[in-house]
């Protein structure tokens, strides 16, 4: 059960229990006692968050959860995407998991168990070829601003993330770019 049903669920029965005894303003005190126990519901943690997946991964679950009427269990799931042609990212994305293997699994049940949200997308920097720099010592990087995209930019920290997408729609994806993996800031 999700929280916010939780809450709507122990509310009806608060407000139903204090209607029941007939207790002076039952109505409001019920209000205030639901009111009471939703605040200390939302103080709650829960044990387990959502997962973060690549999209295509967790897209590929939800359409084979609802492919089944009945329940089905996470080891029928974890055969399917060993044996399963309706589960090809998912093979990919936990076969060829660059050596944690065991990891993705554990992300990939957990997600079956909680629940799942994209996980942000990776991005980089993209760093010129050392023949356009200006001091062959001080890498310059590409930068996109309103003007377009210009290069010669010598302060990694202020030049333009490209994830993915952009890295193609730019053709910056070509061998003569060097792509410095953005690293998550704290």
């Amino acid at each position: 059960m999700e929280k916010d049903s939780a809450k709507l669920r122990i509310s009806q029965i608060i407000k139903s229990y204090f209607r029941a005894t007939h207790i002076e303003n039952s109505d409001y005190q019920g209000e205030l006692a639901a009111s009471d126990v939703n605040n200390i519901v939302d103080k709650i943690e829960l044990l387990h968050q959502k997962v973060k997946l690549p999209r295509e991964v967790g897209e590929e679950l939800d359409e084979y959860k609802r492919g089944f009427e009945h329940d089905i269990d996470v080891l029928d799931f974890l055969t399917d995407i060993y044996q399963s042609s309706e589960l090809q990212k998912t093979n990919k994305w936990l076969y060829n998991s660059d050596g944690d293997r065991s990891g993705h699994a554990n992300r990939l049940i957990d997600a079956f168990r909680y629940g799942w949200e994209v996980e942000p997308e990776a991005k980089w920097y993209v760093q010129t070829p050392k023949e356009w720099w200006e001091d062959e010592n001080k890498p310059e990087y590409v930068d996109l601003d309103s003007m377009g995209i210009s290069d010669g930019l010598k302060i990694k920290k202020y030049a333009s993330q490209f994830t993915r997408d952009e890295l193609k729609k730019y053709h910056l994806d070509s061998d003569i770019f060097k792509l410095v993996p953005v690293e998550d800031e704290k």
